[in-house]
């Protein structure tokens, strides 16, 4: 609860007195009034967006964590990331960038960002997720990379395509004490396994549900958004932020 100010009540006295035409100012009326200020809106955790300083064009691509977003306000809070493959004879040299962001701004509505959160890979139109590669990370609930404990605004998160690592394609932190590696999932096959491909331009086929058929080399761009599970069991999730693309 919050108390009415005296100010505020000489404000509404003046309002409804009809600044001396002879307005009557009943009582029941300030009674709503003084109840409708006195009782405060209940306020909830704001998301902030994914922080990025420079649009990379080659691997790594790096965002930045928004200290504003605490780990301790929520039961889960961290990052998912998203991703779009283009054919890259088709996009401008010079706005490729600008193309990009404008083509999640039109086709990246709300129906399409839920979709992604919760897996439902066949109403995610051109956009798709990324795929954890362990199983226990990628059954369990989103986001796809968690923060556990509160960090600093600087703490960075980069995305890594090296075909001569074991991993391959994978997430750090800025300490490279997480790394996650992800892939393409594709579907599954008909043992119901499923189906997973590399970011390599050896694996991506015309065949591929993501891929842009008749392509001979590809521009993929990447996306992140904020995501939480508050205390009260509510879902949030901020705007989605592109953070780069890497050729292939």
């Amino acid at each position: 609860m919050k108390l009415m100010t005296l100010t505020t009540i000489r404000h509404f006295l003046k309002f409804f007195r009809g600044k001396g035409r002879g307005v009557i100012f009943y009582p029941p009326v300030f009674l709503f009034i003084f109840l409708f200020f006195s009782c405060g809106i209940d306020t909830y955790p704001v998301l902030y967006d994914p922080i990025v300083s420079s649009l990379s064009s080659t691997s790594p691509i790096y965002f930045y964590h928004d200290a504003r977003n605490d780990p301790d306000a929520f039961l889960s809070l961290g990052y998912d990331i998203y991703y779009r493959i283009y054919d890259n004879n088709n996009l401008d040299p010079v706005t490729f960038n600008t193309d990009i962001k404008n083509d999640a701004s039109s086709q990246l509505s709300e129906s399409v960002i839920s979709s992604l959160i919760i897996r439902n890979w066949d109403q995610m139109g051109n956009y798709r997720r990324i795929y954890l590669t362990n199983s226990v990370l990628e059954s369990s609930s989103p986001p796809v990379f968690k923060l556990s404990t509160p960090v600093s605004s600087n703490y960075s998160i980069s995305l890594n395509f090296n075909s001569t690592t074991p991993f391959g394609s994978y997430i750090s932190n800025d300490d490279n004490t997480d790394l996650i590696d992800f892939k393409r999932y594709l579907g599954n096959d008909t043992s119901d396994n499923p189906v997973i491909e590399s970011f390599s331009l050896s694996d991506f086929s015309d065949d591929d549900i993501d891929v842009p058929p008749g392509a001979s080399s590809y521009r993929v761009a990447f996306f992140a958004l904020t995501y939480g599970f508050t205390t009260d069991l509510r879902t949030l999730h901020s705007n989605v932020v592109y953070i780069g693309s890497v050729l292939f």
